[in-house]
Protein backbone atom coordinates (compact mmCIF):
# COMPACT_ATOMS: atom_id res chain seq x y z
CA UNK A 1 0.00 0.00 0.00
CA UNK A 2 1.59 3.23 -0.77
CA UNK A 3 2.53 5.51 1.74
CA UNK A 4 0.30 8.51 1.26
CA UNK A 5 -2.75 5.91 1.09
CA UNK A 6 -1.58 5.07 4.20
CA UNK A 7 -1.43 8.13 5.63
CA UNK A 8 -4.81 9.28 4.53
CA UNK A 9 -6.23 6.41 6.27
CA UNK A 10 -4.82 6.98 9.47
CA UNK A 11 -5.54 10.62 9.26
CA UNK A 12 -9.20 11.06 10.38
CA UNK A 13 -8.86 9.17 13.58
CA UNK A 14 -5.20 10.85 13.95
CA UNK A 15 -6.97 14.35 13.69
CA UNK A 16 -10.62 13.34 15.57
CA UNK A 17 -8.57 12.59 18.47
CA UNK A 18 -5.95 15.42 18.49
CA UNK A 19 -8.96 18.15 18.50
CA UNK A 20 -11.12 16.71 20.95
CA UNK A 21 -8.26 16.35 23.24
CA UNK A 22 -6.43 19.91 22.57
CA UNK A 23 -10.00 21.90 22.47
CA UNK A 24 -12.86 19.75 22.62
CA UNK A 25 -13.17 20.24 18.99
CA UNK A 26 -14.77 18.07 16.48
CA UNK A 27 -12.90 17.55 12.93
CA UNK A 28 -14.80 16.83 9.88
CA UNK A 29 -13.46 16.16 6.57
CA UNK A 30 -13.92 18.08 4.31
CA UNK A 31 -14.12 17.18 0.72
CA UNK A 32 -12.65 20.14 -1.27
CA UNK A 33 -9.81 22.10 -0.19
CA UNK A 34 -11.09 25.55 1.58
CA UNK A 35 -11.25 28.11 -1.26
CA UNK A 36 -8.98 30.85 1.14
CA UNK A 37 -6.01 28.24 1.68
CA UNK A 38 -3.13 29.86 1.70
CA UNK A 39 -4.78 33.75 1.73
CA UNK A 40 -3.31 35.82 4.45
CA UNK A 41 -5.26 34.90 7.94
CA UNK A 42 -3.82 31.22 7.52
CA UNK A 43 -0.30 30.18 9.47
CA UNK A 44 1.58 27.14 8.24
CA UNK A 45 4.64 25.09 9.65
CA UNK A 46 6.29 21.77 8.86
CA UNK A 47 7.76 19.22 10.03
CA UNK A 48 9.87 15.83 8.91
CA UNK A 49 9.08 12.53 10.20
CA UNK A 50 12.61 10.92 9.16
CA UNK A 51 10.79 7.65 8.19
CA UNK A 52 8.37 8.79 6.07
CA UNK A 53 8.63 12.44 4.34
CA UNK A 54 7.40 15.99 5.64
CA UNK A 55 4.41 16.63 7.38
CA UNK A 56 3.21 20.53 6.78
CA UNK A 57 -0.03 22.06 8.82
CA UNK A 58 -2.08 25.24 7.86
CA UNK A 59 -4.77 26.21 10.51
CA UNK A 60 -6.78 29.59 10.17
CA UNK A 61 -5.79 32.41 12.48
CA UNK A 62 -9.25 32.25 14.03
CA UNK A 63 -8.91 28.31 14.95
CA UNK A 64 -5.30 29.10 16.23
CA UNK A 65 -6.40 31.82 18.94
CA UNK A 66 -8.73 29.65 19.76
CA UNK A 67 -6.98 26.59 20.66
CA UNK A 68 -4.43 28.86 22.22
CA UNK A 69 -6.82 30.29 24.10
CA UNK A 70 -8.19 26.71 25.50
CA UNK A 71 -4.41 26.01 26.09
CA UNK A 72 -3.60 29.34 28.02
CA UNK A 73 -6.17 29.44 30.35
CA UNK A 74 -8.80 31.47 28.50
CA UNK A 75 -7.06 35.07 28.02
CA UNK A 76 -6.64 35.69 24.47
CA UNK A 77 -3.14 34.80 23.90
CA UNK A 78 -0.45 37.06 22.21
CA UNK A 79 0.75 36.24 18.67
CA UNK A 80 3.95 34.50 19.89
CA UNK A 81 1.55 31.76 22.16
CA UNK A 82 -1.30 31.18 19.17
CA UNK A 83 2.39 30.38 16.89
CA UNK A 84 3.69 28.24 19.40
CA UNK A 85 0.62 26.45 19.51
CA UNK A 86 0.94 25.58 15.96
CA UNK A 87 3.97 23.90 16.17
CA UNK A 88 1.89 22.25 19.01
CA UNK A 89 -0.98 21.18 17.24
CA UNK A 90 1.91 19.61 14.57
CA UNK A 91 3.64 17.92 16.90
CA UNK A 92 0.94 16.22 18.65
CA UNK A 93 -0.58 15.46 15.45
CA UNK A 94 2.84 13.98 13.55
CA UNK A 95 3.32 11.86 16.97
CA UNK A 96 -0.30 10.09 16.52
CA UNK A 97 0.26 9.61 12.92
CA UNK A 98 3.65 8.01 13.39
CA UNK A 99 2.26 5.85 16.07
CA UNK A 100 -0.41 4.72 14.49
CA UNK A 101 1.23 4.07 11.20
CA UNK A 102 4.27 1.87 13.25
CA UNK A 103 2.27 0.92 15.89
CA UNK A 104 2.79 2.04 19.73
CA UNK A 105 5.98 0.38 20.31
CA UNK A 106 7.61 2.44 17.70
CA UNK A 107 10.38 5.13 18.50
CA UNK A 108 9.04 8.23 17.67
CA UNK A 109 11.89 10.43 15.69
CA UNK A 110 10.42 14.02 14.25
CA UNK A 111 12.28 17.01 13.68
CA UNK A 112 11.47 20.16 15.10
CA UNK A 113 8.24 22.69 13.49
CA UNK A 114 9.51 24.97 11.56
CA UNK A 115 7.36 28.21 10.09
CA UNK A 116 6.62 28.58 6.53
CA UNK A 117 6.66 32.04 5.13
CA UNK A 118 4.11 30.38 2.22
CA UNK A 119 1.46 27.83 1.94
CA UNK A 120 3.08 24.64 0.16
CA UNK A 121 1.92 24.73 -3.38
CA UNK A 122 -2.25 23.24 -3.44
CA UNK A 123 -1.44 19.98 -6.22
CA UNK A 124 1.59 19.55 -4.04
CA UNK A 125 0.16 16.57 -1.56
CA UNK A 126 -2.87 18.06 0.03
CA UNK A 127 -4.18 14.99 1.88
CA UNK A 128 -6.70 16.52 4.67
CA UNK A 129 -8.67 19.25 4.77
CA UNK A 130 -11.13 19.66 7.30
CA UNK A 131 -13.51 21.80 9.58
CA UNK A 132 -13.87 22.27 12.84
CA UNK A 133 -17.39 22.50 14.95
CA UNK A 134 -16.06 25.51 16.14
CA UNK A 135 -15.57 27.02 12.78
CA UNK A 136 -12.66 27.59 10.90
CA UNK A 137 -10.64 25.03 8.95
CA UNK A 138 -7.40 23.41 8.85
CA UNK A 139 -4.80 21.89 5.79
CA UNK A 140 -2.16 18.91 6.13
CA UNK A 141 0.01 18.39 3.30
CA UNK A 142 2.59 15.47 3.25
CA UNK A 143 5.69 14.99 0.95
CA UNK A 144 7.18 11.69 1.26
CA UNK A 145 10.76 11.42 0.92
CA UNK A 146 12.59 10.57 -1.19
Amino acid sequence: MPLNTKIEDCLDRVIAESFESLAFLEAVRNTQTPENFGNEGWHWTSLIMPDYGQLQLGMEESVLIDIATTLFGGEPPNREAWLDTLNEVINIVAGRLVAALGGESREIHLSLPEKLSAPPDKDGGVIGAYELDGGGALVLCFHPLG
